[in-house]
This record gives C-alpha cells, structure tokens and sequence, in this order.
C-alpha cells in the first residue's frame, strides 16, 4: 500500500533530503535500526485479516473513497526540524493528480533543497550537489510516491501486498503489511488494529551516499475536506539523525499556475546538456 498519498510524499521528500542532511548534520550517536526486509526471524503464525483488507480499511476510516475523488491537488506549507543540530526552517509543497509533485525545504543559512517531478522527469536542486536529474531507483521511487491519492489504486503502484504480523507500535497492536514494488523494493507500513490508521513505516532510502533505512512515523491526524491526514512526519533514520515536517497549513482543490510542476531552468538546462545533439527536449 502506498503510504497516506500526503505523508507518504512528504516522507520521500525528506528521504531524498537525507543523504544532504546527513552531510549537514552528522551524528555522534549511530542507531540499529532493522531493515523493512529484515523480518527473517521466525515470528508467531500469522492469523490477522488480509493485506487487502486492512488497506480497505484504512481508505474507509480516513474518509472514504469517494472523499479521496473529490480532491485533484494539495498545497502543503509547514516546518522541518532536525533537533539534534538545532535546525529549523520552512517547506512548501504542491501535489497534482495524477503523479505531480514539488517540494521546497529552506534550511537558512544551511541552504535549501527543491525537489519535484512534472510527472515524467525528476529533479532535486540543493546547496551541496546542485542541479541533478534523477534516474534509475531515485527516479522510479519519486515518480511512484508523487502518485496522487494512491490510495485509490494501490494494487497497480505495488506488484505484492502481504500482512505478515502483528506488532506493537507505540504501546498499541498493529498489522504490519509488507509492500513489494515492481522492481523488488520493500516497505512495512504498520496499521494500529484498534483505529485501522497508517502509523509508521520501515524503508531503506535511496541517496547518493547509498541506502539508508528509515523509520517514518505518522501522527497528529486531523480531517480536511472530509479527508484524515497526518499532520506530523518523524523521520528517524539508521544513522541517528531525525527530521520533523509539522503541517501548519494544508488547502486542496486551489488554483494552480500553469508552470507550477515545470522543470526549473537550471534543471532544464542540464538536462538539454545532456542530449545528444540534434535532439531537443519537449
């Protein structure tokens, strides 16, 4: 199952981030975290409701299908923190259906990253690498968590959905549904039993210093536009670094400008540097 179509986003968003921030932000004080697909050791028969069916479940506590239809894009504006640094600053992101996206993290004085896909290409631009364009797994998981309301349609996003425990997460029982890509990626997304709400996930990130596992934790819900999202996202990754996105204002439905997901000139240039000539890019 695709995360909340909103903090799944957000959680790629900063995911992509990690790899710079743990450049800015090293930390003394490294965590063992397990790997989403790490679950090797023997666990109790599982005898919980299916994969199917929790998901199914998940859609109708926070607002229904027909509520999700409703909504065609998202205006996102919040903060971000990495407390152990003592770092704060602001994000502003725009989501479009079907599969657009653009995110804006301004650190201050410790710059700032901008990443986002017009729903074909994608990009990240920040302070310590520059313009890049991205390819391959980077590519295919920003194209895959820019997928608007991909709740609705989560069995062609992932080839594989298995429920395959329960656990406790925060002191609560929850089903953990192992996530399969097309491509062999893995993700456990933990849904509380009692309330039926996505509450955390288990991934391993992409960057370019390598794979990172990360722990996505989701909390303060609230409803908007009949819809019950997550308000604040807790990144923890293995390398003992947090990042904290708290939602301060969230619109849906707005009116967009026509170039809101276009590929930022420097990102544009770059990617015609790189054609063969002759060829010119649409």
């Amino acid at each position: 199952m695709k995360r909340n179509s909103l903090g799944s986003s957000i959680a790629s968003a900063l995911m992509l981030l990690a790899g710079t921030a743990q450049a800015w932000a090293q930390s003394d004080a490294p965590v063992t975290m397990p790997s989403p697909a790490a679950a090797e050791a023997p666990r109790p028969e599982y005898k919980g409701p299916t994969a199917k069916e929790i998901i199914e479940r998940y859609l109708e506590v926070t607002g229904g299908r027909a509520a999700y239809e409703k909504i065609t894009n998202r205006e996102t504006v919040g903060t971000m923190e990495i407390p152990q640094q003592g770092l704060k600053g602001t994000t502003t992101m725009l989501q479009a259906a079907p599969n657009k996206m653009r995110m804006r993290i301004d650190l201050g004085g410790f710059g700032s990253q901008t990443t986002g896909t017009d729903g074909h290409d994608a990009w990240s631009i920040d302070t310590m690498q520059g313009a890049r364009i991205l390819e391959g797994e980077e590519k295919a998981a920003m194209l895959r968590q820019a997928t608007f309301n991909g709740e609705l349609n989560w069995e062609s996003v992932y080839k594989e959905a298995k429920a395959e425990a329960e656990e406790e997460v925060n002191g609560k029982p929850a089903y953990a549904v192992t996530m399969t890509t097309p491509d062999g990626q893995k993700s456990t997304n933990y849904y509380e039993k009692e309330s039926g709400l996505l509450v955390k996930t288990m991934t391993v990130a992409k960057s370019p210093m390598g794979e990172i596992p990360m722990e996505s934790a989701y909390t303060d819900f609230k409803q908007v536009d009949g819809i019950t999202m997550p308000h604040k996202t807790t990144i923890s990754s293995a390398m003992g670094m947090q990042i904290i996105m708290t939602i301060e204002s969230l619109r849906q439905n707005i009116d967009l400008a026509p170039d809101a997901f276009a590929m930022p000139e420097e990102v544009r240039k770059l990617a015609e540097s790189s054609q063969p000539a002759g060829e010119k890019k649409e």
